[in-house]
């Protein structure tokens, strides 16, 4: 957890002055730093333990990149009034629901497929889940342009120019996942052949990822609001939101 802090701080800052192509650096050296380790300790990765220990290596390593990167440009002297500290602590507060929130939402499913199957199911959904990743990865990409975009054109703007950013920003968004979608719909099998060498082929497996090309379809218009919602400063009513969606999801 605190490697993790450390390392979403540079990029938080980053992001907030829209050098999305810094952040796009960083992340891609994260991703370089893990495979590099991955190669190396591959033989010692035995234990949970063991992998905590890799990732918390390699986001330290990333992180004192992304330190370096705004290394005199944060400035710790900066006065502090109580009017600054109300909405850090209003964001913060939502934001540490909304995660809360999407940690459910996303664990609940191979937990109770857990409790009320086995772990060979677990592993069936996990193997067609793995796929969801590009979904995730481009909205938290999008996340990235939308969010500060959307804080700096709405307080001038006001909802109509949050509205025109939506607007825009969702027809990309829409080009991206769509072909994805299409492909994870018509070709589930040949997508588990090749990335498990049709270990998971002719399971349900296929159908899960089935499900994902339809659910990603719907996904650019959640996400790319959550984006213009938070961008609006109103947090609060995206917390409530996943929230509501976490606990609909355990539900049904």
């Amino acid at each position: 957890m605190v490697s993790m802090l450390l390392n979403n701080q540079p990029k938080q800052f980053l992001t907030a002055r829209l050098e999305i192509a810094s952040v796009f650096a960083l992340d891609l050296s994260l991703f370089v730093i893990f495979l590099i380790g991955f190669y190396i300790f591959s033989g010692s990765l035995t234990t949970a333990r063991s992998v905590i220990l890799l990732l918390s290596a390699v986001y330290l390593i990333n992180s004192v990149q992304g330190w370096i990167r705004i290394f005199g440009r944060v400035s710790l002297a900066s006065r502090i009034d109580a009017e600054w500290m109300k909405k850090i602590f209003f964001f913060s507060k939502h934001a540490l629901l909304n995660n809360i929130g999407m940690n459910v939402y996303n664990q609940s499913n191979p937990v109770i497929i857990g409790l009320l199957m086995d772990a060979t199911a677990v592993a069936v959904f996990g193997s067609a889940m793995v796929f969801i990743q590009f979904f995730y990865m481009m909205g938290e990409a999008f996340n990235m342009i939308v969010f500060p975009l959307t804080s700096n054109e709405s307080r001038s703007g006001g909802f109509a120019r949050a509205a025109g950013i939506y607007e825009k920003y969702l027809s990309y968004m829409l080009i991206i996942f769509f072909p994805a979608s299409f492909i994870l719909v018509a070709f589930p099998g040949t997508l588990l052949d090749l990335l498990y060498a049709g270990k998971y082929n002719g399971t349900e497996a296929v159908t899960v990822l089935r499900l994902i090309g339809i659910w990603g379809l719907v996904a650019p218009f959640v996400r790319l609001l959550g984006s213009v919602v938070n961008g609006m400063e109103r947090p609060d009513l995206l917390a409530a939101t996943v929230l509501i969606s976490a606990t609909s999801n355990i539900a049904l």
